[in-house]
């Protein structure tokens, strides 16, 4: 792991915090191209209670140095608000999206308000994060086209959290084809493994 230093905490003092080297090494890597014209997007996968949501708040704030809870959304109202107001280059977390941009509901009003803001968003530079319980669950077009990364963040058996497996888009659409029966996450190997910390 090594230590990051970005942007400020509420109070003014500056915010550190650690990050898998690996992972910081990737995330270099998308925040210049980014800086090039792209955008990014990412999905978070796991179980409730794993540590998705710390997880993304990591990566969030390692591309954006002024990420905060206020670029956190829970609905796509919320989403749509946040992305379409920030700043260029901002991180935005939409957590827990399960029952937005889950299969089963891919016909309704949320589904394709994000959809069509996803398209949209492309101009604006941003890196988004998708939290959602299932992988497997998530529309086809996003889990494999819109979505550059899956990052699977789980417990061992012991039940220590902090634990995370790297996809990036030919793993990840290798995993969503291979694994889709069974709910298989081991049916593909990710690109590499690291640990988490959840930050004060």
């Amino acid at each position: 792991m090594v230590v990051i230093t970005k942007g400020l905490r509420p109070d003014g003092t500056p915010c550190t915090f650690y990050m898998d080297s690996t992972l910081a090494n990737n995330f270099d890597a998308v925040i210049k191209r980014v800086k090039r014209g792209w955008d990014y997007c990412a999905c978070t996968s796991g179980l409730p209670g794993v540590g998705k949501s710390n997880f993304s708040f990591n990566c969030a704030r390692y591309c954006c140095e002024w990420f905060d809870k206020s670029y956190v959304t829970f609905t796509a109202q919320e989403f749509i608000k946040v992305t379409s107001e920030c700043s260029e280059y901002s991180s935005v977390v939409l957590d827990e999206s399960f029952a937005t941009l889950n299969t089963r509901i891919s016909n309704s009003k949320d589904f394709l308000q994000i959809c069509n803001h996803l398209s949209i968003l492309r101009q604006k530079h941003l890196f988004i994060f998708l939290n959602i319980p299932n992988f497997f669950d998530l529309n086809k077009s996003i889990a494999l086209w819109r979505c550059s990364h899956l990052f699977v963040v789980y417990a061992n058996e012991e039940g220590y959290r902090g634990r995370f497996i790297a996809f990036d888009r030919p793993s990840k659409r290798e995993l969503y084809v291979d694994g889709s029966k069974y709910i298989d996450y081991e049916c593909v190997d990710g690109n590499f493994t690291g640990r988490f910390i959840k930050q004060k």
